[in-house]
């Protein structure tokens, strides 16, 4: 048996890491899916390490490149995905040395953070071997759709369909995020990226001069939820009344049980989605980030985030 092959990627690596991701995760990942999250991401960068033994690979990391605002100057960031070691491979430490290896390449390429979501079958190795740093646990705020309705007035507001984001959507974005030093540079092509170049999921959004929503629906046994991935309003209760009540009134056939979103608890407006009705689902997401840089410290009150910065969503 050879010596383990610690590289970056080359082409036609694809194939065989999807291969892995299959037999680990017992579920597949299309290449199309692959292409648009670490190929043609915003920063257009593949940033990845694996381990190949006898021409197989048998771990890897993958992380998908993303421009953060950082106290309003641009900053390289990444969102950490895909680890996975071949079961017969597990225990020979390659997790550590692909993230380490990734993280050093990295830090000399300018990037600042790393940043994710891990689970709890992920989250102490991240934390105990790779100096991770929580930041938040995200409660999920839902609402049902029979409190909403009997919380809201007729919808008043003329809504338009939005099927591209431009340059005014990037300045609703910066105005409804001022606040936090921390966050995704939510500009036009990020957003067009994000959600009409998705080679798999369906987006739909709609808003108007002073505000917008982006959201998805998913099949439950309970009937179609709605997550909303970006919720880009003032803090006025019946705009946003007027929007909620838009996507229940768009989705009338569907039978939409729920609506779900992620809102800061230091934003006005999160205040506001409970004075409405909006409640914890009991769903917590974990929040967490690895400096590459000395000087980055973060804490709860910098950061803004939405669905639609997690690749579940």
């Amino acid at each position: 048996m050879e010596m383990p092959n610690l590289r970056g990627f080359k082409e036609g690596d694809e194939v065989r890491i999807l291969d892995l991701f299959k037999l680990v995760f017992k579920k597949g990942m299309s290449k199309e899916f692959w292409n648009w999250r670490f190929k043609s991401n915003v920063l257009k960068e593949v940033q990845l390490q694996l381990v190949e033994v006898d021409t197989a690979i048998v771990a890897h990391y993958a992380v998908c490149p993303v421009e953060f605002l950082v106290e309003g100057h641009l900053s390289n960031a990444a969102l950490s995905m895909t680890t996975m070691t071949h079961p017969e491979h597990n225990g020979k430490g390659y997790f550590k040395q692909t993230a380490n290896a990734l993280y050093g390449k990295m830090l000399n390429e300018n990037y600042s953070f790393i940043y994710g979501f891990p689970n709890l079958n992920s989250h102490y190795g991240f934390k105990k071997s790779l100096g991770w740093f929580d930041i938040e646990r995200i409660p999920t705020l839902q609402i049902s759709s029979e409190r909403l309705q009997l919380s809201s007035s007729n919808t008043s507001i003329a809504f338009h369909e939005i099927y591209a984001f431009d340059e005014s959507h990037t300045l609703l974005c910066q105005k409804y995020t001022a606040e936090y030093k921390f966050k995704l540079n939510r500009n036009a092509a990020y957003l067009n990226w994000r959600y009409n170049e998705h080679p798999e999921n369906k987006y739909f959004a709609f808003g108007d001069e002073n505000g917008f929503v982006v959201y998805k629906k998913f099949l439950t046994p309970n009937g179609v939820e709605i997550d909303i991935c970006e919720l880009m309003v003032p803090s006025d209760e019946t705009y946003m009344l007027n929007m909620l009540q838009r996507i229940i009134n768009s989705n009338a056939s569907a039978r939409i049980s729920a609506i779900n979103l992620w809102m800061p608890m230091t934003d006005a407006r999160h205040l506001l989605l409970e004075k409405i009705g909006f409640g914890f689902s009991g769903q917590v997401t974990i929040l967490a980030y690895r400096p590459l840089v000395n000087e980055l410290s973060v804490s709860l009150s910098d950061w803004y985030y939405s669905f639609g910065d997690s690749d579940i969503y």
